[in-house]
């Protein structure tokens, strides 16, 4: 497994790059469809994570997306949870992400990684517009400044993707 360190506003990351071909293989693998979800817009950010993702974690996230898409415009977000496809997932879903777009897409198919098979990771990522998935970005738990850090570059990959057009 090869890591690199790397340093962006003074926090240390480890980049897996492991995680990474999964998610890109994942994500080429399952293209089409979600092409399909996005259409024709621009840079999109999404967000996927599981049932499985901690309360807390996931509630800290919501607020900073919340925030995010004030500032960039509900379209421009699409969430990607991974949940039962059951009467009480659909339920939870509704209830809990009815202020965004989402799409529930099942684990297997469009992996989400997991770290030592433990619990799977949730993460960031921008679908540019000729559907390359980018940015990928792994938030970590009580630290939303290093998610705004995140969220200002893709505020600004989007806003030059709707420069250029």
């Amino acid at each position: 497994m090869l890591e690199t360190e790397l340093m962006v506003s003074g926090y240390r990351w480890i980049e897996n790059v492991e995680l990474y071909s999964k998610i890109y293989f994942n994500y080429f693998t399952n293209k089409v469809s979600i092409q399909e979800e996005i259409g024709g817009k621009t840079s999109v950010l999404v967000y996927r994570y599981s049932k499985s993702t901690c309360g807390s974690c996931l509630m800290e996230d919501l607020q900073e997306i919340e925030l995010f898409l004030q500032e960039i415009g509900k379209e421009k977000i699409l969430l990607l949870p991974a949940y039962p496809d059951t009467r009480e997932g659909r339920i939870e879903l509704a209830s809990v992400l009815a202020k965004f777009n989402y799409v529930n897409i099942p684990v297997e198919s469009f992996l989400i990684p997991s770290q030592d098979g433990d619990f799977m990771q949730r993460y960031f990522a921008v679908i540019d517009e000729e559907g390359n998935l980018t940015m990928v970005f792994f938030p970590r738990s009580g630290d939303p400044n290093l998610t705004r850090i995140y969220f200002s570059a893709v505020r600004e990959e989007i806003d030059k993707s709707n420069f250029i057009r």
